[in-house]
């Protein structure tokens, strides 16, 4: 290639020199690097053959269901003004059927997450275009290029160059197949750059998220922006989602959302999952992908699982034998000689091409290079043999090491990717990772080098090789109790359950010492030798949990407090308890399975209590009292918030109309009692809950904001611990209609009128804070009880005849008539959801009891 003296320019400043081609009289050209129909159809022979090379190696030359899994591609486009809010949170999004390159615009975003097979889709995809007539297609040069190749820090000043490159050498190797070819690099470089200008190429752009950071947001703004930077050529851009962090805001991110038609791929279907499978697909495996859904459904990992997996092998089944045997795998002998023999193949294609004319010296040379590469066959296996322990040591060793210092693929948006020097280089010696400018075998599957920087090809292999160096550490007892509360870190722990069974039961001491209740659930499938007693604890306390969130966590729900008391020490159930209550350790999403197990030991139960709202009795629990005594404590929580955000209005003794029920003789008495000025904000939950990590912080992040995502069982523990509970249907009610029966707070609605309350019909899109609408607060003060958040309400002695709970008021997701007073919904207890908070009220009984009724 000629040198292109203008590479160090901005692309936008860049001029090529361009052959233009006279129309006037149809001739054919002297020189066929001028022939633009020869230099396409070459260009497509050659790229055809390169890409279906590299596309059998890794997937085989059968592409059916068994080999490889098309993936479903959705549109994940923002369409605001067709979609309501409903839509925007909760998105279903469709499944693209038609031609992405018929799209108007020509440009599209790939973006889906590490392992989901976004490489090989688009090398499919060009191989697809290749095998086609190009003479039905606008853009007749599919060229894909790994932008990861652009030097570090050049933007995307050297993109047009590389590109060109890669067309010229293409065309080029016809020399290689016709002898009779004398074909001027120059001259077909003029002739791409006039191809190029006429909108030709179809550009497949990957790895925008591998760029370095100040890179990727240049070349975001360059080609998503700007929008005109490659002209009218079809790009086609894939990536991981990714972060410009502090060097840009969201803005840029919502301008480029109407830049490119944004599509993603759907995880892989049940049905798919077993043709690819096969009799591999088993119950044991369904199984162990309650706790590890991303098995069977990310490309990378299913197809490990197809190498790794044997059912008569492996009759019990976990998520480290699988890993286990996939190391086993790599490091064998028979996938080292099917590698070599990958290679041998490749050499010997090369070697075919270059020997197509009949030469005698040529074909000597051949047999000479065939007899050769047989005679290194073994010596090659007996040098992986040797090295394959070494290199997975190496990475053992950078894993936990990259853990430590707070790194993980599988949460990292900014930086992406790790400097190739710690894979090259250890304290003992520089790592064998390369052969014939090629990564080493066993590495292949396992991580992926570009430029000066290499990544895992899926983000568990980071955590299972860092369970593994963790296993061998004779502090891992320290490093797990630093660690334990740390959410990155719960694969690690899951794998390192799996790795020691001998130390599991030592491993859960550590995780109730710390209050590290959910790595102990999610590595419950994994810890092998676990005793009864800490299975037991774990099912227990993390019984009430999101049934959506944690399916693997349903089974729990069987666990029965009253056997565990009955197995087990009561005084060391009592020390652990105390423990989970502190504030140190405490994890509120666990503290209802605390409370219940507490309670049965003192014969009371939890449930009955809450439903008919009856508290009296936690008085007498010993172990309870420094817990209710906190809210009240300056020393502990702090005074301004507790008094700003938990102050009680009083709402009088008097009857109200309930309902609909019109008639005098149906209104409802309630005694005097009060209610929370506002719903519980993130500043209040927080003070109860110092460790608290907001669920929804889109919806909701400010202290002023409602605390959202908190489900029934919580809000009724941190309502306990205000020395408070949560008000019943009609206590709420009244305090937000007053008595004379009014349809919101305020009065009547008059239309659509804004200023009053946060409902779906303003499009605030998120919850706002609590103190915001005055004009729209109830006859007696209270904030919010329309609009904003669904507070949960309790229905007396509703375990009798319902599973589900009752939310009042309406919410920022929906329309202005949910939010009428009278309105009434109900959601599973145990499910968090983005538009749901709570409010407390005083202690006592404002309604007649169930027994006072005449029925």
């Amino acid at each position: 290639m000629a040198e292109n003296n203008n590479s160090s320019d901005d692309l936008e400043d860049k001029e090529f020199q361009v052959s233009h081609k006279e129309n006037d009289e149809i001739l054919a050209p002297e020189n066929r690097e001028d022939d633009v129909d020869w230099v396409i159809s070459t260009y497509r022979k050659h790229a055809l053959k390169a890409v279906t090379e590299e596309l059998n190696a890794k997937l085989g030359p059968n592409r059916d269901k068994k080999s490889y899994i098309p993936p479903i591609v959705l549109d994940r486009n923002p369409i605001n003004f067709r979609q309501s809010l409903q839509d925007l949170v909760f998105p279903t999004p469709r499944e693209v059927n038609e031609d992405l390159l018929e799209l108007p615009n020509g440009r599209v975003m790939l973006q889906s997450a590490s392992g989901m097979g976004k490489t090989i889709f688009l090398k499919i995809y060009q191989e697809i275009l290749l095998k086609e007539d190009s003479s039905s297609q606008w853009f007749p040069l599919p060229v894909y290029f790994p932008l990861e190749e652009l030097p570090e820090g050049s933007g995307l000043s050297f993109l047009l160059e590389k590109v060109f490159d890669i067309i010229v050498d293409l065309v080029m190797r016809e020399q290689d197949s016709d002898p009779n070819a004398s074909l001027d690099s120059e001259a077909l470089l003029e002739t791409v750059q006039f191809l190029y200008g006429e909108s030709k190429i179809l550009f497949f752009l990957d790895g925008l998220d591998r760029l370095i950071p100040t890179d990727r947001l240049q070349a975001f703004n360059k080609l998503v922006l700007e929008g005109d930077t490659l002209g009218s050529n079809f790009i086609f851009l894939a990536c991981r989602s990714f972060d410009f962090g502090p060097i840009a805001d969201e803005s840029i991110l919502k301008r480029g959302n109407e830049a490119f038609f944004q599509i993603s791929f759907d995880v892989i279907s049940e049905r798919s999952q077993k043709i690819f499978l096969g009799d591999k697909k088993t119950k044991a495996l369904d199984k162990l992908c309650l706790f590890n859904s991303e098995l069977l459904t990310t490309p990378a990992l299913l197809r490990m699982v197809k190498n790794a997996y044997d059912p008569e092998r492996d009759e019990t089944i976990t998520q480290t034998i699988l890993y286990d045997r996939y190391l086993e795998y790599l490091s064998s002998p028979e996938y080292i000689r099917d590698s070599i023999a990958k290679r041998n193949e490749s050499i010997q294609s090369e070697s075919d091409e270059e020997n197509s004319s009949i030469d005698v010296d040529a074909i000597k040379t051949g047999d000479e290079l065939e007899k050769k590469i047989e005679d290194d066959d073994q010596e090659i296996i007996e040098q992986a043999l040797t090295r394959v322990p070494i290199n997975f040591n190496r990475l053992e060793k950078i894993s936990l090491e990259l853990a430590q210092s707070g790194w993980f693929q599988r949460t990292e948006e900014i930086e992406k990717g790790v400097d190739l020097k710690r894979l090259l280089n250890t304290d003992e010696e520089e790592a064998s990772i390369w052969i014939d400018d090629e990564l080493v075998p066993e590495l292949k599957e396992l991580v992926y080098v570009y430029g000066k920087r290499w990544e895992y090809i899926h983000s568990s292999f980071q955590e299972y090789f860092a369970a593994q160096a963790l296993s061998k550490r004779s502090d891992w007892k320290t490093i797990t109790a630093k660690y334990c509360r740390d959410e990155r870190w719960q694969e690690i722990f899951k794998f390192f359950a799996g790795l020691t069974p001998d130390l599991n039961n030592d491993l859960y001491d550590i995780f109730f010492q710390e209050g590290a209740l959910f790595p102990a659930g999610n590595a419950i499938m994994e810890a092998r030798g676990l005793d009864e007693f800490h299975k037991s604890i774990t099912g227990q306390f993390l019984k009430y949990q999101c049934k959506e969130s944690f399916p693997q966590f349903v089974r729990f729900r069987l666990h029965q407090p009253k056997n565990i008391i009955n197995s087990f020490d009561q005084a060391d159930l009592k020390k652990l308890i105390v423990n989970l209550l502190s504030r140190e350790k405490r994890d509120s999403r666990i503290l209802f399975g605390v409370f219940e197990l507490l309670l049965t030991l003192y014969g009371i139960d939890l449930l009955e209590i809450i439903d008919c709202q009856n508290f009296e009795s936690l008085n007498s629990i010993s172990e309870l009292q420094p817990f209710m005594a906190e809210s009240k404590n300056f020393e502990i929580v702090d005074q301004e918030t507790m008094q700003k955000w938990g102050e009680l209005l009083t709402v009088t003794e008097s009857k109200f109309i309930y309902q609909d029920e019109k008639d005098e003789e149906d209104h409802v008495f309630l005694k005097e009692f009060s209610m929370m000025k506002f719903p519980v904000t993130n500043a209040l939950y927080c003070q109860f809950a110092p460790n608290y990590r907001l669920l929804f912080p889109r919806y909701s992040k400010e202290v002023n904001e409602p605390v959202i995502g908190v489900n029934y069982y919580e809000a009724n523990i941190f309502s306990i611990w205000m020395g408070l509970r949560l008000p019943t249907e009609k206590e709420w009610e009244k305090s937000a209609r007053g008595c004379d029966g009014r349809d919101y707070p305020w009065g009547e609605a008059s239309g659509y009128q804004s200023g009053y309350t946060n409902t779906g019909d303003f499009v605030e899109g998120k919850a706002t804070p609590v103190d915001k609408f005055e004009p729209g607060v109830s006859p007696y003060g209270c904030y919010d009880m329309s609009g904003n958040v669904w507070e949960w309400c309790v229905q007396l002695h509703a375990s009798r005849y319902t599973t589900q709970r009752i939310v009042r008021g309406g919410s920022w997701l929906n329309y202005l008539v949910h939010a009428k007073c009278i309105y009434r919904n109900s959601f599973d207890p145990s499910e968090r959801y983005p538009s749901i908070g709570f409010r407390c009220c005083s202690l006592g009984s404002t309604e007649l009891e169930e027994e006072e009724i005449d029925w």
